[in-house]
C-alpha cells in the first residue's frame, strides 16, 4: 500500500518548462529545398572524458525552421523522426555541406590571438537529428539534435559557434540574413559536483503570433544541473553581431527570471511586423567551488560578465490582427511551476485549455520533455464544470532512478482550426527514494514499512512536492485507511 503525500513548502529546485511538439504521425519529407529558412534556436552542453583522455562536449541544439525549408524536408509531418538522413541527402543534392550552417571552434590561449577552427566536417560526421515539433497551418518545424565536439581544457574560454544563411524575412531588423549563435563551453571538471561543469537546459518554441496592441508575458523555462543560479539577458555584442546593428525593438523587457515581458502596441508594432527576440543565459555557482587548471577558488557567484557558461536562445515573433490561440486556464500549475517528485511516487499534472474563437474547440494536446522522451497521458476530459468549452488532460509519471535530475515539461493545445496555445511549462526535480525507517511490528496492527526520517524531505520553498509512505498490515484481507 502506498500512501502520497503533498507539500508546499521547504527547500529544493526545480523550474517549469513548456515545450513544443506536435503533429500526426506520417512521411518525413525528402528532396532538397530552395533554401533554408532560419526561425531561431538554443544551444547548450556537457561534457565528459573519453576513454583516451580528451575531452568531448557533447552538444545539444534546438533549431528551428520554416516548413518545407529546414533540415526535414519537404512536407514534413512526423513528430519524433530521425531526420538525419533528409538533412545529409539535402546537402548532398546542393553540393554544399554548410547548407544547414557552418560550425567553427573558438579555443582562447593566455597570450595568443584567438584563431576560430573550422570543425563543419567533424559536426555533419557524427550528429543526430529529430524532430520535436511541428505546426502544419503556421509552417514551422522545431529540430532536435546532438553533435560531439573535442575541446581543449587548457584554453582560457572554448567558443562554439553555429551560422549560416538566411534567417527567415524580418520587417523589424531587415539587416539580419545570417543566423549565429554562440554558445560559451566551460569543460573544465568541478570541485562541488566531482563532474565536468554542465551547462544551463533551455526549452524552447521558434515561432510565435501576438496580436496588435497587447501585453504578453514570455517564458524561457531553464534548468541547470550542477545547481548554478542562472539569469536571463539580452544578446549582446559579438553574440549576434547582426542584431546590435539593429534599431533596438520596443516595448520589450527581458527579465532576469527567464521571463519576457512585450507591448505590442501601436504606432512602435504594426500587423505583419516579424521580429527576432534574442537572449543568452549566463550561470554562475553558488558556493566556493575549484576547476581544474585555476589555481584559485572562485567566489561564491562569479562577478558580472565572468560566468561559468553562456546559453543563446532566439524565436521569431509575429505581429497578428487577433489572437485567437486557445488558452490554458486554471487549475493548470502556472507557468515554471516546481515540482519535486520522489522516486517511488506518481505524478500526475493535469492541464485544461478552453477555445477563443466560439467556433472551434480544442482538438489536440501536446506535451513535450526537453529531454526528448515522449509522456504518458491520460484520455482527455470533459471539464464543462470550469468552462462550458474546456477539455483537460494529464501527464502521468513514475519516476525510476535513471530519471534523477531536474527536467522540462511543456504542454501546447491546438484548437479545430489548427492553431496553438502559448506553451505552458513546469520544471520537475526527481530525488533518490526515501530510506526511512520501518516501525515496530505488532501481530494484528498495520506498520509503517517506510517512513520519511527527519531531514530527507527538502523541496524548495513554493515548490509542489510528492513523496511516498509506505505501509502494510499483517492480518490477510485488511484493507487501512489512511
Amino acid at each position: 500500500m502506498k500512501l502520497h503525500v503533498e507539500l508546499r513548502h521547504l527547500l529544493i529546485l526545480l523550474i517549469l518548462y513548456r515545450g513544443p511538439e506536435n503533429c500526426a504521425t506520417s512521411s518525413t519529407g525528402t528532396g532538397a529545398t530552395t533554401e533554408p529558412e532560419f526561425l531561431g534556436g538554443s544551444m547548450s552542453f556537457e561534457a565528459f572524458d573519453d576513454h583516451s583522455g580528451d575531452i568531448l562536449v557533447n552538444a545539444k541544439i534546438l533549431t528551428g525552421w520554416r516548413r518545407d525549408k529546414g533540415q526535414c524536408g519537404l512536407q514534413c509531418s512526423s513528430i519524433g523522426a530521425d531526420i538525419t538522413g533528409s538533412r545529409n541527402s539535402i546537402m548532398a543534392a546542393t553540393g554544399n555541406q554548410g547548407y544547414f550552417g557552418h560550425w567553427d571552434v573558438e579555443e582562447k590561449y593566455t597570450g595568443q590571438s584567438v584563431t576560430p577552427r573550422g570543425v563543419t566536417p567533424e559536426v555533419n560526421g557524427n550528429i543526430s537529428v529529430h524532430v520535436m515539433a511541428l505546426n502544419v497551418i503556421l509552417g514551422w518545424e522545431l529540430d532536435k539534435a546532438e553533435v560531439t565536439i573535442k575541446v581543449d581544457e587548457t584554453a582560457e574560454y572554448t567558443d562554439l559557434m553555429y551560422e549560416g544563411h538566411s534567417w527567415t524575412h524580418l520587417s523589424k531588423q531587415p539587416n539580419i540574413t545570417q543566423w549565429h549563435m554562440q554558445l560559451k563551453v566551460n569543460a573544465k571538471q568541478r570541485s562541488d559536483t566531482n563532474r565536468r561543469n554542465r551547462s544551463p537546459i533551455v526549452q524552447m518554441t521558434p515561432y510565435m503570433t501576438l496580436g496588435i496592441n497587447r501585453n504578453y508575458t514570455l517564458s524561457i523555462p531553464t534548468i541547470d544541473q550542477d545547481g548554478d543560479y542562472f539569469e536571463c539577458r539580452k544578446t549582446g555584442f559579438i553574440e549576434f553581431i547582426d542584431l546590435q546593428n539593429s534599431v533596438p525593438l520596443q516595448n520589450l523587457n527581458i527579465k532576469k527570471d527567464c521571463f519576457i515581458q512585450i507591448d505590442t502596441s501601436a504606432p512602435h508594432y504594426q500587423v505583419g511586423d516579424s521580429a527576432v527576440i534574442a537572449a543568452t543565459i549566463q550561470d554562475f555557482n553558488r558556493e566556493n567551488i575549484k576547476l581544474t587548471g585555476d589555481p584559485n577558488p572562485l567566489r561564491q557567484r562569479y562577478t558580472k560578465g565572468r560566468p561559468l557558461s553562456s546559453v543563446p536562445v532566439q524565436f521569431y515573433i509575429e505581429i497578428i490582427t487577433k489572437d485567437e490561440a486557445p488558452v490554458i486556464i486554471d487549475p493548470t500549475p502556472p507557468e515554471q511551476q516546481m515540482f519535486t517528485i520522489f522516486v517511488g511516487s506518481d505524478l500526475e499534472i493535469k492541464v485544461v485549455a478552453k477555445p477563443t474563437n466560439p467556433t472551434r474547440t480544442v482538438s489536440t494536446f501536446f506535451f513535450t520533455r526537453r529531454d526528448g522522451v515522449v509522456p504518458l497521458t491520460s484520455a482527455v476530459t470533459d471539464e464543462s464544470s470550469i468552462d462550458t468549452r474546456a477539455k483537460g488532460q494529464a501527464v502521468l509519471w513514475s519516476p525510476v532512478s535513471s530519471d534523477i535530475g531536474d527536467h522540462i515539461l511543456c504542454a501546447r493545445v491546438q484548437d479545430s482550426a489548427g492553431y496553438d496555445s502559448l506553451p505552458r511549462c513546469v520544471i520537475i526535480r526527481v530525488k533518490d527514494a526515501l530510506a526511512g525507517t520501518g516501525s515496530t511490528i505488532v501481530q494484528g496492527k498495520p506498520m509503517f514499512l517506510r517512513f520519511p526520517s527527519n531531514g530527507e524531505i527538502a523541496c524548495l520553498v513554493g515548490s509542489n512536492c510528492r513523496f511516498p509512505i509506505y505501509a502494510f498490515s499483517s492480518t490477510a484481507g485488511h484493507n487501512e485507511m489512511f
